[in-house]
């Protein structure tokens, strides 16, 4: 997957956009925790802390879904578990801070856990989406009789121009610098430089073609952006 400087660019806004609708729903969910805790005789410094506490599941549960996520993992249940409680407690806290004002009081209470739940989680969700499309695509086997096969501890030029050759001799198709790179787990400017080196000392008609044939859009005749 190519990211595109304007996909990075709405990544970023909306990542510092729900990075500060939690900072500012977590200052204010602990405030009104805080006005319960003491409502109900704690004293410091136990007053100060429970209501972190909540919160602090709830930031627990998220990083372990995501850490499973990244590992390919099944669902951890007790975190499942973990971020459904934290997520009770904390709304339950801060609609109780409100209640005493009516139904509205209490919405307008409410309202700051269910944004930094909403906020928290969405933001996880940009990381695991990320984590999983930055992961390189396994190269697929080479056949029984496929000549190209190479251990996985042989020099990086030497796999580069494997793969390149498995796919185009073998698999009948034009290899791209950005395939061959994404399945090596490399940059596809070093994919270029090794295949236009190795183009330089190659006799006309052989397998590696010439490097304008394939040189993709944003590269330069060196293999770097433009």
């Amino acid at each position: 997957m190519v990211m595109t400087e304007s996909t990075r660019a709405t990544r970023w806004i909306a990542g510092c956009a729900l990075a500060g609708v939690s900072l500012i729903a977590a200052v204010v969910s602990y405030l009104h925790a805080l006005d319960v805790v003491r409502a109900v005789g704690a004293t410091p410094p136990v007053e100060y802390l429970i209501p972190f506490l909540a919160d602090l599941v709830i930031l627990g549960a998220s990083a372990a879904l995501l850490d499973a996520a990244r590992r390919r993992h099944g669902v951890p249940l007790l975190a499942v578990l973990s971020l459904a409680a934290g997520v009770g407690v904390t709304l339950a806290m801060n609609v109780a801070a409100g209640w005493h004002h009516g139904a509205a009081g209490a919405l307008v209470a409410g309202w700051p856990a269910v944004a930094f739940i909403l906020a928290l989680e969405s933001l996880a969700g940009m990381v695991r989406r990320s984590q999983l499309a930055a992961v390189p695509e396994p190269a697929p086997p080479p056949p029984e009789d496929c000549p190209h096969e190479v251990a996985a501890t042989a020099p990086l030029e030497e796999r580069v121009l494997a793969a390149w050759r498995h796919i185009r001799e073998c698999e009948g198709r034009e290899p791209k610098y950005r395939e061959v790179g994404r399945s090596l787990g490399t940059h596809h400017a070093t994919v270029a430089k090794l295949v236009r080196g190795a183009t330089s000392q190659t006799p006309a008609g052989a397998a590696l073609p010439s490097p304008e044939a394939t040189v993709p859009a944003g590269l330069n005749g060196s293999g770097s952006h433009v």
